[in-house]
């Protein structure tokens, strides 16, 4: 039973991907989500539902459209594969074994797929619309109360979390006047602390400036060492999203802490 369970939600994660990959690239078109057929960017063509069957259609189409040949972006296999992890992994962390369980499994999938949404869309054109952190707002404050599988009123430190983060966050772009970090990354930040509470929040941020550091000098020495071009700078505008959800979704999948952090770092020095 538990096998067809896991079977049903694999898919179900695949086709709510799917989804999201239409919200992604529809978002400011303003052609809505929820009309319309799939076309191909490049000559117009209808898909038919072989070509929208998610993950697969890619590869054996070999990222190319049937009709023009044109290119299809990897953005389309990969946010279908990490929307069945999350769907997934967030009911196996919280294996629901009440009504109040299951909620908090949808709210916890919920919160990363929009998460999803806000990272692609952030990548593709560093922006973070204020709707989309307003609605992780609310549901990282719902997450909070049913976070333990039971209705529990939050500690009082967890919840002022999204007044102390998106605080830093917020000094941080006053001191460097938008250049460290965008007013929208404080933005998104109140439903992330709402969400972890205070000690895996704070983890989280601290998580986030590590990948995003790491991240940047990787692909500065990539470009330079290997392929031998000037592209991203250490002064470029990096998108901070993406990486604030990859910290977000370690201190979660992982149970990470401030005190799994403290003993990681002594235990390293």
């Amino acid at each position: 039973m538990d096998f067809i369970f896991y079977i049903f939600i694999t898919g179900m994660g695949l086709i709510v991907g799917s989804f999201l990959n239409v919200v992604i690239l529809r978002i400011g078109s303003g052609l809505s989500p929820a009309k319309g057929r799939s076309q191909c960017f490049s000559c117009g063509k209808t898909l038919t539902w072989k070509e929208l069957v998610p993950v697969f259609s890619f590869f054996v189409q070999k990222g190319k459209c049937r009709g023009c040949k044109s290119r299809i972006s990897w953005q389309y296999p990969v946010v279908e594969i990490i929307s069945t992890v999350i769907v997934v992994g967030s009911y196996v962390v919280i294996q629901p074994l009440s009504v109040i369980g299951f909620v908090s499994w949808i709210l916890a999938a919920a919160f990363f797929l929009l998460l999803i949404v806000v990272s692609a869309y952030d990548i593709r054109h560093k922006l973070i619309f204020d709707f989309h952190s307003l609605i992780l707002a609310m549901l990282g404050c719902a997450f909070s109360f049913v976070r333990t599988g039971a209705f529990v009123v939050p500690n009082p430190n967890d919840l002022l979390a999204a007044i102390y983060i998106p605080f830093f966050f917020l000094i941080v772009w006053i001191i460097t006047r938008g250049k460290g970090i965008g007013l929208g990354d404080a933005k998104l930040s109140v439903g992330l602390a709402f969400f972890l509470g205070l000690s895996q929040g704070v983890a989280a941020m601290m998580l986030a400036f590590w990948v995003g550091t790491i991240c940047t000098l990787g692909i500065i020495a990539v470009q330079k060492v290997f392929l031998k071009k000037k592209g991203l700078s250490l002064k470029s505008e990096v998108p901070f999203g993406p990486f604030l959800a990859v910290g977000t979704a370690i201190a979660f999948f992982f149970s990470v802490d401030m005190a799994a952090i403290a003993h990681y770092v002594s235990f390293g020095l």
